[in-house]
Order: structure tokens, then C-alpha cells, then sequence
């Protein structure tokens, strides 16, 4: 089944898995070859990371006291002057910017080494949660822009599928089958018309698992495209 993206988007969600996997990495250090310089940066990493949102965390709360302040000093109301707080206490170590990008690599040797398993990952919190979805009922909402030299580009969403199918028709013309396409987005580099003229293309596509096409066709979408 498909899974998510292991790593959560939320700061300070992200903020909890790092913490996780600094603190579970060292036990699995030998198994998969990672370095004492590796752990610690990654220890490092963890509470760097943590001091800087902690510091933010503070200095927004102030001057949102602040702002209410300013607007109460100018139109009326009780608010009183903020006082600055006192920020948290800078770790021993600085880490240099990377600490994501870091761990994200180090993450992917771990998954490519052959010793990999998934009570290491769930460990690790590398793993990701189950996509719990039904194939037959999905329908892509693809949508449509310009890109580089005027050429189409259909944008669309994986959703834990293996593969768009993609059709094209010509303002005039009937539909045909354009790409497979397993990577978003697509462009479509069909020669443009004749430099001065314009021409309505439309698509429409239909998600695939298995080399199976799943669920409904999207709605059709149009563009219009002009030669250069």
C-alpha cells in the first residue's frame, strides 16, 4: 500500500520527528554505517533547530502584544506597553543551515541499505502512515498554465497512485492518447502552431495503478497556445 511522506510539514511537527530520530539513530549507528559525526550533527541539529523555534515562538508573541499595543495607543483601549521577554539560552553548539537536507540524506542511505526493515523505520519514524484510499473512486483535477517557450504544462496530484494517462485534442480535431506519466507535472511539447496563430488544446487524464486505468476521467480542461 502507499504510504505518505514520512516527514510531517508543520515546524513544530517536524520539530517532534527529528527529535525522534536523533534520539533512536545512535542504536542503529553500526547497522547502517553512519558516523559519531553524523549522530552528533544530528543531535545538534535537533536542538538547534528547537532553540530557533522556541525564539520565535517568543519574539511573535511580542510583537503581537506589541501590535495591540500600537493600535490601542493610537484609537483607545487598555492594552498596556509590553515588556520584552527574556529569550531561551543559545545551545553550546551553532549548526550550519542544512539540518533537514542533512537528515533527509542520511534517512535515504538507511532505506537503500540492504539491512533495512520497518521495525527500523518505525524506530527511526521514516516509515510514513499507510494511504488508506480507494483507487476506483479517485478522479484527477488536473489544471493547466504556460511554461517556457509557450508550451503546456498539465499539472496534477500523485495522491499515492503509480501513473497519470494523459490525452490530447486539438480545437477541431478528435482525442488521442498523449503520455503516461509518472512524475508530476507534464509538459506537453507538441510542436505549437505557425508563429502569429493561436489554437485551443484541450486534455483531460485518468489516473493508473498496475498499468490499470483507475477511478473516472478527469474533467476537460483548455488552453489556448500561440506559435512564437
Amino acid at each position: 500500500m502507499a504510504k505518505h511522506y514520512y516527514m510531517p510539514r508543520g515546524e513544530n511537527q517536524r520539530r517532534t520527528w527529528l527529535n525522534t530520530f536523533s534520539n533512536n539513530v545512535p542504536s542503529l549507528a553500526t547497522k547502517y554505517g553512519i558516523t559519531q559525526a553524523e549522530i552528533d550533527n544530528t543531535k545538534d541539529g535537533a536542538v538547534y533547530f528547537s532553540y530557533w523555534l522556541d525564539y520565535k515562538g517568543i519574539i511573535n508573541t511580542y510583537n503581537d502584544n506589541l501590535t495591540q499595543w500600537k493600535n490601542e495607543l493610537m484609537n483607545g483601549g487598555n492594552a498596556t506597553p509590553p515588556v520584552m521577554p527574556a529569550l531561551p539560552v543559545a545551545p553550546a553548539k551553532t549548526v550550519t543551515p542544512g539540518i533537514f537536507t542533512r537528515v533527509q540524506s542520511l534517512v535515504k542511505r538507511i532505506k537503500s541499505n540492504i539491512a533495512y526493515n520497518e521495525t527500523d523505520g518505525g524506530a527511526l519514524g521514516i516509515l510514513g502512515s499507510e494511504i488508506d484510499f480507494d483507487p476506483q473512486s479517485m478522479k484527477p483535477a488536473i489544471e493547466l498554465r504556460l511554461v517556457g517557450g509557450g508550451f503546456p504544462e498539465i499539472i496534477w496530484k500523485k495522491l499515492g497512485v503509480d501513473a497519470i494517462e494523459i490525452w490530447r485534442m486539438e480545437e477541431g480535431g478528435t482525442w488521442h492518447f498523449l503520455a503516461v506519466d509518472t512524475v508530476p507535472n507534464y509538459i506537453d511539447k507538441t510542436p505549437l502552431p505557425a508563429i502569429g496563430t493561436a489554437k485551443l488544446i484541450k486534455y483531460k487524464a485518468i489516473y493508473k495503478m498496475d498499468d490499470e486505468n483507475v477511478g473516472a476521467w478527469s474533467d476537460e480542461v483548455a488552453i489556448s497556445v500561440k506559435g512564437a
